[in-house]
């Protein structure tokens, strides 16, 4: 899937992201080595919305809808 964003970082992304890739890097790495079971991906991908996945989201949907 092509990224279309290619605005300035959100206000979550500013305040949030780089901790979110840290835990996704993390549980990349476990699953990949065995530490970690796939199913645990469902409860990462749940964490990684709570804690500003999903609002980074609307951010972008809503700066996405301004430019078209």
């Amino acid at each position: 899937m092509i990224n279309k964003f290619v605005g300035a970082p959100t206000e979550t992304m500013t305040e949030k992201l780089s901790t979110l890739e840290t835990m996704r890097d993390e549980i990349y790495t476990k699953i990949i080595i065995g530490e970690s079971s796939i199913d645990d991906f469902d409860t990462f991908v749940a964490d990684f919305n709570k804690l500003g996945g999903d609002d980074m989201t609307a951010e972008v949907n809503e700066w996405y809808s301004s430019v078209k």
